[in-house]
């Protein structure tokens, strides 16, 4: 409490030093969360075409005023929830509003192809837009969106980074397509079992590397997530309009965490179970 006759010094809130509500520290969680799986997972697109740009010596940052033959650009058909800017179909999420201008990365070939006077192959104004990503399909990680495919497509290889404290890693993907698409026909139950992401997912772990909640942000599943995701695609996605929905399969994944056989390579190399205190997290997600 502040002296009687003191007039610098105020009384101090009844919230000072208190613990904060379940609410609220869910509500951080949620924040450091979205925050570790942004340093590790999203990278920039290019605002011309929306493809993700793994190597930044494949893109270079652009004025959207500067793009040279920016009118080839202009959708031919135009749809009412189309943003445009500057009368041009761009990916808006991928341009960074300034104060007199709007910036963004722009990849090679779409560069190249607006540079001969071409619409870009992939330009969302030629064809390639579809319309933004719904509530259900936001946000999946690279596992959830294996176990949802009719057919996947992708091989992972993650390596993770040395540093004991960092959480980041390298994500390199493998294209498989064309797989023998006449022999191996789409699968007609969703989700896929668990085992799959044994043969998706290749894992370098170093040695002595330190698990940590956000260093596996990418393999991480849950199951209200996929849930929601196959139902959305039943009722919006001709092609899973034949697919069952497998109760079983379902209850296979764990309400919120990682497949076990991924980390096993990690737990033999690093002995899990001898380093319980460093690992509770990981003790009640995984399943």
């Amino acid at each position: 409490m502040p002296h009687p006759r003191c007039t610098y010094c105020k009384p101090v809130s009844k919230k000072f030093l208190s613990r904060n509500t379940d609410s609220e520290l869910r509500i951080i969680k949620n924040q450091w969360h979205n925050k570790s799986r942004s340093r590790i997972s999203n990278l920039p697109a290019c605002m011309v075409c929306s493809v993700e740009i793994v190597d930044s010596k494949d893109a270079i940052d652009m004025d959207v005023e500067s793009i040279p033959n920016k009118d080839l650009l202009t959708p031919e058909a135009h749809h009412p929830a189309h943003e445009l800017h500057l009368g041009i179909l761009l990916d808006m999420m991928a341009v960074e509003k300034q104060t007199d201008t709007c910036q963004g990365k722009i990849c090679s070939t779409c560069l190249n192809d607006l540079q001969k006077g071409k619409t870009p192959v992939m330009a969302l104004a030629n064809g390639s837009w579809v319309g933004p990503v719904p509530a259900a399909l936001q946000d999946l990680t690279i596992a959830e969106q294996t176990l949802i495919a009719l057919h996947p497509h992708m091989t992972y290889h993650i390596d993770f980074h040395r540093e004991p404290s960092s959480p980041s890693c390298v994500v390199h993907k493998h294209t498989v397509h064309p797989m023998a698409a006449e022999s191996d026909k789409p699968t007609t139950c969703l989700p896929a079992t668990p085992d799959i992401l044994d043969g998706v997912f290749n894992i370098s772990y170093p040695q002595g590397f330190c698990l940590s909640e956000a260093a596996f942000e990418l393999l991480m599943v849950r199951r209200g997530k996929v849930l929601d995701a196959l139902l959305w695609l039943k009722d919006h996605n001709i092609f899973y309009n034949n697919v069952t929905l497998s109760r079983e399969h379902i209850y296979q994944l764990p309400t919120k965490g990682i497949i076990k056989t991924l980390l096993q390579d990690w737990a033999s190399k690093n002995e899990l179970f001898h380093n319980y205190h460093e690992c509770m997290w990981l003790n009640k997600n995984l399943h």
